[in-house]
């Protein structure tokens, strides 16, 4: 019989290989554990065991044309490697042993300086084919006028869910109203929306990435 060399041991992926940051100097990445590079993370809910969701995920991945590698499971948790050969994009999904959250980190890892939102719808599409809820996460903005008390101090609204008194409005929700006094800027008439949401989209995730993009060369020509 023909002689097969074995298959080379494929390394356990860590949590310090997702929360490794994400470049600056591309708009090519995202991350649940990078301030800068945000989004949130995932609730694994009551549906799925911590290997049972990243079997599904392998699952999905696949159909999509990931290359996945095996489940490597440490002691710090279990984590799924992705590798997308048409775009050249790298994903890791990570649950940690000692909590019931989906942690990813998803590059192109080209050359290329903007990846036209590609990760991040990708990464969406995938929480809503599981039907995962985003975990809610308090974000930093600026205060709104609205939130200016008599003393001239700020008060910002309550942005965590659970805390909310019933039928408020939340600055930076889901709900894809635009906010009062946000001027007549065409874009934001475009793309009243602050992130992608439950109702998010392509548009919305490219009018983010332009704004980091001028950001990007306002720094490069300083």
């Amino acid at each position: 019989p023909l002689y097969a060399p074995p298959t080379p041991a494929i390394a356990a992926v860590s949590f310090s290989e997702v929360a490794v940051p994400c470049p600056d100097d591309r708009i090519v990445c995202v991350s649940s554990l990078d301030a800068a590079h945000f989004e949130e993370p995932w609730e694994l809910g009551d549906r799925d065991s911590a290997s049972s969701l990243l079997k599904r995920i392998e699952s999905l991945c696949a159909a999509m044309g990931g290359k996945v590698s095996p489940l490597s499971e440490t002691a710090e948790g279990i984590a799924l490697h992705v590798q997308w050969p048409d775009t050249e994009d790298d994903t890791l999904f990570f649950i940690p042993s000692d909590d019931a959250i989906v942690h990813f980190r998803s590059e192109g890892v080209g050359d290329e300086q903007w990846d036209f939102s590609r990760n991040k719808r990708r990464l969406e599409s995938l929480r809503k084919s599981l039907h995962l809820a985003k975990v809610p996460v308090v974000r930093n903005r600026r205060a709104d006028p609205s939130e200016r008390l008599s003393d001239g101090e700020y008060k910002l609204r309550e942005e965590r869910p659970w805390l909310q008194v019933p039928g408020e409005r939340r600055l930076y929700g889901e709900d894809g109203e635009m906010r009062e006094g946000s001027g007549n800027n065409l874009l934001r008439m475009l793309f009243p929306f602050e992130r992608v949401g439950e109702r998010g989209s392509a548009p919305e995730a490219l009018i983010e990435d332009l704004r980091d993009l001028t950001a990007l060369e306002e720094l490069r020509s300083k």
